[in-house]
């Protein structure tokens, strides 16, 4: 997600991630074709003032603080990654556990033998 006033041109090969942000103008996608490329960066260069508007920077703004704030982000691409750590442990018929951060895991006391 770009910042607030920036103008984003994403490769085509990344369409479907951020289709809500291209149909609120915040970014468009472009084909990976370095004529393509060019032209629309240029393009883009000409029409400053359209991403410069006030109002689209405070829409930018609040879909971004509402929707991609790390309080937001962290907890989704933890799960993210246990999902992917559990489906990858199945396949290989085997259960693994991802450990806790550290600030969470409480001291265990030593046993010594």
């Amino acid at each position: 997600m770009p910042s607030p006033g920036c103008h984003a041109i994403l490769s085509d090969h990344l369409r479907g991630a951020w289709d809500e942000e291209e149909r609120l103008g915040f970014l468009e996608y472009a084909p990976r074709d370095p004529a393509i490329l060019a032209g629309r960066m240029i393009d883009a260069a000409r029409n400053l003032d359209k991403y410069r508007d006030p109002a689209l920077r405070r829409k930018q703004y609040k879909r971004m603080r509402d929707n991609y704030d790390w309080s937001r982000v962290v907890p989704w691409l933890a799960g993210e990654i246990r999902k992917a750590v559990e489906a990858r442990a199945t396949c290989s018929q085997r259960r693994t556990r991802i450990p806790r951060p550290a600030h969470l895991v409480r001291a265990r006391p030593r046993i010594r033998s």
